[in-house]
């Protein structure tokens, strides 16, 4: 997770303007031509989808380094955001819950004397 929020952020880096910048400019600039509208469309969508992303590797990074009591606040702070509240009730959650069992499982098991 921590190799991928890397290259979500070094991706939107790499653009020149933000994404407030282009959607003012987008809604100011009247000289832009129809391509240049529809060029300006195409990198507020590449942008959104990137910071959602980003978000949400930061949320799933959160959630892993935090997952027990921790990871429950964390995910009822998000609550509401449809779009990935469903992939970590369903995927992620699970997922973890699975690992920490796993390891659990995996401790040698010490006998009280």
């Amino acid at each position: 997770m921590l190799k991928l929020l890397e290259i979500l952020e070094s991706k939107e880096a790499e653009y020149p303007a933000t994404l407030e910048q282009d959607v003012k400019r987008l809604s100011t600039d009247e000289s832009l031509s129809y391509n240049q509208k529809n060029c300006m469309k195409l990198l507020i969508g590449e942008k959104k989808v990137l910071q959602y992303l980003t978000e949400f590797a930061k949320l799933a990074l959160e959630l892993i380094q935090t997952f027990k009591r921790e990871g429950e606040i964390v995910f009822k702070k998000n609550t509401g955001n449809e779009l990935y509240e469903v992939y970590v009730k369903n995927i992620l959650t699970p997922f973890l819950k699975g690992l920490l069992k796993k390891s659990a499982e995996s401790q040698p098991k010490t006998s009280n004397p």
